[in-house]
């Protein structure tokens, strides 16, 4: 197991029974954390597995959904807050069917917790990608520096300067040549610099506000402080109908 104890919570019976069917014999759990009301994450030393509780039928058992991704199959995890609470998402190479597979929601007040154990999976995901090498700046490695980059990395670890782009909503990176997000299919026209426009200061995927100068960073639903795009009608988290919405940028200091 983990050896942090924050990271090895008691789950129901239900869940762990339908997580040891996707196991095999030999492999380990290394971390269990209970998310939303019948939600579960659980991490071995080759996969991640979200559980989910299916609402039951009256007189009967609940069903439980479970998806498990292999170490290979996964290229990095979000980790942020919507209205109502928040989420993990598992960012893949391929595309899940639906994005409910690949995300586990939890309350607010747990978003350190899981950011934690998002880290640590991150770690241990390392082995598994293959870094880019470049002996200078080229398309390959660091544009600026030249070098060694992870496939999930938003920034240069050598230099600091950002790899790309990213999406609004689901926070995906955007390299150069994307048309589209591979995450959510929305256009990257309507991609986000890493850096913000008024001070040239790195902004994190997370980051609404730029930590420098305090502009905003994106346009917002005013109801559910979601992000939204120019051109929507209706908020996708709340389903509000957006007259004019609140942006960051008005909202933040200077």
């Amino acid at each position: 197991m983990s050896d942090d104890p924050n990271l090895q919570e008691q789950l129901p019976l239900s869940l762990l029974t339908a997580v040891d069917k996707k196991l095999a014999g030999d492999e380990n759990i290394l971390m269990t954390l209970s998310g939303a009301a019948g939600e579960a994450l659980v991490v071995t030393d080759r996969r991640v597995v979200i559980a989910r509780e299916q609402m039951s039928i009256v007189g009967g058992q609940r069903e439980i959904d479970s998806f498990d991704y292999s170490f290979e199959q996964i290229r990095g995890l979000l980790v942020d807050l919507a209205a109502g609470g928040g989420y993990l998402r598992l960012v893949l190479f391929a595309p899940p069917p639906d994005e409910q597979h690949i995300s586990l929601y939890f309350p607010s007040y747990m978003r350190q917790k899981f950011e934690h154990a998002a880290a640590r999976i991150r770690i241990m995901l390392e082995p598994t990608h293959i870094s880019v090498i470049g002996s200078g700046p080229s398309s390959n490695g660091c544009k600026k520096c030249g070098a060694d980059l992870l496939l999930e990395a938003f920034f240069c670890s050598g230099c600091g300067t950002p790899r790309g782009r990213i999406c609004p909503l689901c926070r995906q990176l955007l390299m150069d040549d994307s048309l589209f997000c591979p995450g959510c299919g929305v256009s990257v026209e309507t991609a986000r610099p890493l850096s913000c426009p008024e001070c040239q200061g790195n902004i994190a995927p997370q980051m609404a506000y730029c930590p420098v100068c305090g502009r905003g960073q994106e346009t917002r639903c005013p109801s559910c402080r979601q992000s939204i795009l120019t051109g929507w009608n209706h908020c996708s988290q709340c389903g509000g109908r957006l007259g004019i919405p609140t942006t960051d940028e008005n909202a933040g200091g200077n």
